[in-house]
């Protein structure tokens, strides 16, 4: 099960990355519907593949695709 310890290893880098849990959110998306028709539609989602820690991701909610900023 190589993903379960991918999935693994990268929460365990960002722990020890030594960040605050209480620091407000400083990742913002300026246009949404920008970031779905340039970002997943045209390119399929890099950014779930860039950023180590995970932060992004895209979900589906009510049969649609929402960017999740998880930070």
């Amino acid at each position: 099960m190589l993903s379960g310890i991918l999935a693994a290893e990268k929460l365990a880098d960002a722990l020890a990355a030594g960040r605050a849990n209480d620091q407000p959110i400083h990742l913002r998306v300026k246009n949404p519907q920008l970031q779905k028709t340039s970002e997943l539609d045209i390119y399929a989602g890099p950014s779930t593949r860039y950023c180590p820690a995970g932060v992004y991701e895209w979900v589906e909610k009510d049969g649609k695709d929402v960017f999740v900023i998880n930070a």
